[in-house]
Parts: C-alpha cells; sequence; structure tokens
C-alpha cells in the first residue's frame, strides 16, 4: 500500500478496521455513521477508550473531522502515525478494548512545523535499545545523529531557550519550548551559543555538535516532548 509505505507503517484499512472486533461489520451507511460518530466521538478528551468496535483508522478520521480538518487518506495515515507515536503502539492495527488512547498533544504536534536540527546518519533511533555503556535493554527517549565535531546545530522550531547548560548525562545542552507544551532538546554539543531567556527562530544556530556527557562519539541526541512526555522525533522530522 502507497500510504503505508510512505508513512513507514503497515496499515491495511481492512485489518485496521476490524482490529477491534474482527466480526463487526464496517458501517457504510452515512447516516448510522454519523449517529456512531456522535455517540463514541463526541468529546475525543486528552484520555480516550477504546469502544468495541473501534480502530485507530477510526479515532485518527475523527479526531481530524471533530477538529474541522481535512480527513482524507493521507491526513489519516499521518494523524495514526502521532498517536502511535504519543501512546508507543508497536502495532497499529492491535488495539484492544478498554486501552487508553492519550490524544493530549496530538493537534498540537500537527500544528507544529518542525525542521532537522542537522543533517546526518542516524546512529540509534527512538525506542528500546542496547544501552552502549551498561548493554542492558533501555528506552531511549530520543534519536542520535552523527555528525563531526563542530557541526552547526539549529533549532527545530522558534521557542525560548529555557536552559543551556550541562546535564548529567546529556553533556553540554540546549533545550527550547515552543508553544502547546512541546520542548526540544539538542544534547552532547561541544559549544553552546544561547543562554537561557534567550528566543530563537527555526533554523538559528543555537550550538555544535560534540560529544559530551555519556556519549561514544561525536553526534547529536534530539528529543521532541509533549507535556514532558517523549515522542519519537522521526513522526514529525525528516533527518
Amino acid at each position: 500500500m502507497i500510504l503505508s509505505k510512505m508513512y513507514h507503517i503497515r496499515l491495511e484499512p481492512q485489518m485496521l478496521e476490524n482490529s477491534v472486533d474482527s466480526q463487526q461489520n464496517h458501517v457504510s451507511n452515512k447516516f448510522e455513521h454519523k449517529a456512531e460518530h456522535k455517540k463514541h466521538f463526541d468529546e475525543l478528551l486528552d484520555n480516550y477508550t477504546v469502544k468495541q468496535g473501534d480502530t485507530l483508522y477510526k479515532i485518527a478520521r475523527n479526531v481530524l473531522i471533530n477538529n474541522g480538518m481535512k480527513a482524507g487518506n493521507r491526513e489519516i495515515y499521518s494523524m495514526i502515525r502521532k498517536i502511535t507515536a504519543i501512546n508507543h503502539i508497536d502495532n497499529p492495527n492491535k488495539i484492544f478494548r478498554g486501552q487508553v488512547i492519550h490524544l493530549e498533544g496530538i493537534n498540537n504536534l500537527s500544528s507544529e512545523k518542525f525542521i532537522s536540527p542537522i543533517k546526518g546518519r542516524i546512529t540509534s533511533p527512538f525506542g528500546m535499545r542496547l544501552d552502549p555503556f551498561t548493554h542492558i535493554m533501555k528506552f531511549h527517549t530520543g534519536v542520535d545523529i552523527a555528525a563531526p565535531i563542530g557541526t552547526p546545530v539549529h533549532a527545530a522550531e522558534s521557542g525560548k531557550v529555557i536552559f543551556s547548560g550541562r546535564q548529567r548525562g546529556y553533556g553540554n545542552i540546549v533545550i527550547i519550548q515552543h508553544s502547546n507544551n512541546i520542548i526540544t532538546k539538542y544534547a552532547h554539543n561541544s559549544k553552546l551559543l544561547v543562554k537561557k531567556g534567550d528566543y530563537v527562530t527555526q533554523g538559528e544556530i543555537i550550538s555544535r555538535v560534540g560529544s559530551t556527557g555519556r556519549s561514544t562519539g561525536p553526534h547529536l541526541h534530539f528529543e521532541i516532548r509533549v507535556k514532558n512526555k517523549a515522542v519519537n522525533p522521526l513522526t514529525f522530522v525528516k533527518v
């Protein structure tokens, strides 16, 4: 499926539409659909509890509809990626009745236009990985992008610098507060070029790549957090 490949998700509408209750028929009549929509999605709160017959495809579609946004397949699959990223859902084809889907920050992220802080090779992805120091599986809260020492690091989005200094593990780090309770982190720098309280614009050089802190070589550790919850940066940024 083209859209699935485009968004790096193995999704098939017929599978999505049957992920909770494989025996339930898809509602095709528009009047029945409206009634079902009203019953299940009148109030899409920060936390949504999956009901029988729900799918991520259906939930994503209704998030878009309820917010007056276009709900074509492209937009739906993009929204599914955001939902799976924030909820750390490994298999979007499998959700279960009673599961709590966190929707807080979804629309905020949709409205942000992030750019990649640097261009380079991803050496460590977001999620579970083998810790290079302890050799134990541990959750990695961002992505590591390899680059030579001194490579300029750019602000992924405009915002206010809320921290610029050294932190345990991160080494020299810049943290930027954006709108909608979103922050970005840029760690292991060799040099910091902004200070706390500075306002930076998207694309502005804020630091230079290094290998400070808990690092095995020159790279940038890049994080995106929504209300302090780490989400996969690659869902929103093309490195």
